[in-house]
């Protein structure tokens, strides 16, 4: 830490800062383009300027670009107080407007606009340019990003964020000089997960978001809050707007300690699904819509004397939700869990239990190893960018993956070896294998990069590993010492509260009683049990009650098969708390109501007793380390409690092909209802390898077609032949799970069925299978 001066002023300055950087903590407002904090200083937009003093006797002052000017101790600059500098930054920013539109009033960047603040801060206000101005062509860049080129003030900010910070490769600078455009090749949406981040860094609209164009509202004029993103276990700081009851748009909220300036895609977009055509607004009752109160008729519906209840509440509901419900079920003397699927619990409360060093996401960009087990980017997408900043600093990172995936693509590009496709029934040994290598002395491979790494990170996908591979990570940090992270991308935003919440085996014997038929009556908040991964058992054993209360705001297959539908407030409609994959608690605030009422938390809670509340509000501050976060701030890191597990039997290796999930990073419980997100879902496929298909004997091309056979059920679909998806497995996306009602792991019979082209079947080959006998280095099983 050091001092500066500029006009006199002192100005302290952090470790690595330019003299802009500490300009701007100081609040001394010095227009700049180019330059943001996490893409750097490039020096291309001269407005930055500043003049140096003269330190020695004879020497001229300087004027310089302060963004490119690291901070030194005794630096003294002129800015205010300057002659020249001032000059130099409005001649700039009158060249910049030389060219732009006069579409300030209309432009739907308006009160969010840097160039317009740079613009009144430096005091151009006249146009003294009379030439024709020179116009570029919009490009179609898919439903989420709309391009106005004409606005383009050649900054290079989106570039060097899709390109340089996310490792984008569809989306570039094109042309020379003075006719330089940022597009795509072709038309069409981005391929990156994480595209939508160069609306942010744009300074000028030349990008904006193309489904708040839709339904747009001045910035000044939107409701917003302080607010923590749903859709995955990171648990990123947005702020959502809305306006009329209604949410517009969801932008990054800044926050250092969690994801910094950016989010995925899926974070922008998916709240959007509060606002789908077919979302629950109104109370049903037998199908008829009711105009009382949601929670009038919640109270009447759990006052059936009849009834013998169970209560489900849900990892993408918050902890405050599931106490509530905890507390209401031990009323009602009715089991509870917040879990869908025996299976993710079980791996969930594990990953949980092991996750005493987790990782932020600073830790992990600064991590100088990494191994990655599971498909991160389709399941925690800012876990993988913050891989990215090691991946593109030549730092090691090394995964074990079984479906394709953006992330084991980059690897492979920068280091072929250190991406690895394998069944997950084999990762448990793959991980034994590799501590038992760190005790040799002369360790090669991937346990030599980690045994000489001083900062490792381990990461795992909860959902998608065995929980003999969870724990073998997790012994892999301990051996590795005190320096190693490990850390797991979790299944939902509330996983590791849903755990904390639940006891051991709470799912299967949720669903256990209900098939046995000691209950006849369902709760289920925040919940779609029959989309699940025991979507099957669910809907059979649900066939059979008499009453089943949904609280929802999505559409789900659940709220369909509901007797009663209480409409329930999303995230951004209401207050509340998460724990994310760290065990970092953040709490959200209410950013508005909509025009049609919604059950909120707060009535949920006026269902309890005072006493129940007390015991309530007793669990929370326990659970939380009697700190309850503001909205907003970064939130205290817990501990979780040892967790009781139970036992449940896991795939093993068997004789036939497994099942595995073929993610998409834009897809989610919840995302799946915004429009314009799954509007980029891809086709339904079957990933499997080339070679392993043709091991099997099975003539494929990208015209065929093969039918996968599970449990007396059938689906074809059309193949995707990619050497990403490991030996042994068949990748299908989570829409064919819920078709075929399998499960992660299930063992299937392929047939080759008629190719897409309509020629001619070959014919039907059907794959037998025997184990594997010995070591396999492809982790895979062998016809």
């Amino acid at each position: 830490m050091g001092t500066l001066y500029i006009d006199d002023q002192p100005v302290e300055f952090q470790p690595g800062d330019n003299v802009l950087d500490a300009a701007k903590r100081a609040n001394i407002e010095v227009p700049y383009f180019c330059y943001h904090p996490a893409l750097g200083a490039v020096g291309s937009c001269r407005v930055c300027a500043m003049e140096t003093v003269p330190s020695r006797e004879g020497e001229q002052p300087r004027t310089v670009m302060t963004c490119t000017l690291k901070a030194q101790d005794g630096m003294r600059f002129r800015f205010a107080q300057s002659d020249k500098a001032p000059g130099v930054s409005k001649t700039m920013v009158e060249f910049y407007m030389t060219r732009h539109p006069n579409d300030c009033p209309v432009c739907d960047e308006g009160g969010d606009c840097h160039l317009q603040n740079m613009t009144v801060e430096v005091g151009h206000a006249y146009r003294r340019f009379d030439g024709q101005k020179k116009t570029y062509p919009n490009q179609l860049l898919g439903p989420l990003v709309w391009n106005t080129a004409n606005r383009c003030i050649t900054c290079y900010r989106c570039v060097r964020f899709y390109q340089d910070y996310a490792l984008g490769d569809d989306f570039g600078a094109m042309g020379s000089r003075n006719n330089v455009l940022f597009r795509r090749i072709d038309d069409g949406a981005f391929d990156s997960p994480f595209a939508g981040n160069i609306i942010t860094v744009c300074p000028t609209g030349t990008f904006t978001d193309k489904v708040f164009r839709r339904k747009y509202s001045r910035t000044w004029m939107l409701k917003k809050s302080a607010s923590i993103c749903a859709h995955c276990s990171v648990g990123c700081h947005v702020e959502p707007g809305a306006r009329a009851g209604t949410l517009r748009r969801v932008v990054p909220n800044e926050n250092s300690a969690v994801n910094q300036y950016f989010i995925c895609d899926r974070g922008r977009y998916a709240p959007h699904a509060s606002e789908a055509a077919n979302r629950p607004l109104q109370v049903k009752v037998g199908g008829q819509l009711r105009q009382e109160p949601a929670l009038a008729v919640l109270r009447q519906a759990l006052a059936v004397s009849d009834a013998r209840w169970g209560v489900m509440g849900s990892a993408r509901e918050d902890v405050v939700t599931n106490l509530v419900l905890q507390q209401l079920a031990s009323d009602l003397n009715a089991p509870f869990t917040a879990f869908t699927d025996p299976l993710t619990e079980v791996r969930t409360k594990t990953a949980v239990n092991l996750s005493l060093s987790a990782p932020s996401l600073q830790d992990i960009e600064a991590a100088d190893c990494i191994l990655v087990v599971g498909e991160l980017t389709e399941h925690a997408p800012m876990m993988e960018l913050a891989v990215r900043q090691a991946l593109k600093q030549g730092k090691p990172v090394m995964m074990l993956h079984a479906a394709a995936s953006l992330l084991a693509g980059m690897v492979r590009k920068q280091r072929s070896l250190q991406a690895q496709t394998q069944a997950p029934v084999l990762w448990a040994e793959t991980l034994q294998k590799l501590i038992s290598s760190l005790s040799q002395e002369q360790a090669d491979g991937w346990a030599a990069l980690l045994k000489n790494a001083k900062a490792p990170v381990l990461l795992g996908v909860a959902e998608v590993m065995p929980t003999a591979a969870i724990k073998a990570l997790a012994e892999l940090a301990a051996v590795l010492g005190e320096q190693a992270r490990v850390g797991f991308a979790l299944p939902a935003a509330n996983s590791f509260g849903a755990a904390q919440v639940s006891q051991a085996g709470s799912s299967e014997q949720l669903l256990e009683a209900l098939e046995r038929g000691d209950i006849n009556a369902l709760l289920v908040v925040g919940a779609d049990p029959m989309s699940g991964w025991q979507g099957e058992r669910w809907s059979k054993a649900l066939a059979k009650i008499q009453h089943l209360v949904v609280v929802d705001h999505i559409h789900s297959a659940t709220v369909q098969a509901a007797t009663v539908v209480v409409p329930s407030a999303a995230v951004s409609e209401r207050n509340g708390v998460f724990i994310n994959y760290e065990g970092r608690v953040q709490s959200f605030a209410k950013a508005y109501s909509r025009e049609t009422p919604v059950l909120l938390q707060e009535e949920l809670i006026a269902l309890l007793s005072g006493d129940a509340r007390a015991r309530v509000q007793s669990q929370l501050l326990s659970m939380l380390g009697s700190v309850m976060p503001s909205p907003g701030s970064t939130g205290s890191r817990i501990k979780p409690a040892t967790l009781p597990i139970g036992q449940l039997a896991e795939a093993v290796l068997g004789n036939g092909p497994a099942l595995v999930l073929q993610g998409w990073h834009g897809e989610e419980e919840v995302a799946g209802f915004a429009t314009e997100l799954a509007s980029l879902t891809p086709h339904d496929s079957v990933g499997i390898a080339p070679a392993y298909a043709k091991a099997l004997g099975l003539t494929l091309d990208k015209n065929s077609r093969l039918t996968i056979s599970v449990h007396n059920k059938q689906l074809t679909l059309p193949v995707s032949l990619s050497a990403q998806v490991a030996e042994g497995c068949v990748a299908v996306s989570r829409r064919a799970f819920a078709e075929l009602q399998a499960r992660l792991g299930d063992e299937v019979k392929l047939t080759a069925a008629m190719r897409l082209s309509e020629e001619p079947a070959a014919p039907s080959v059907v794959a037998h299978f025997t184990p594997l006998q010995g070591d396999n280095s492809n982790g895979g099983l062998r016809p």
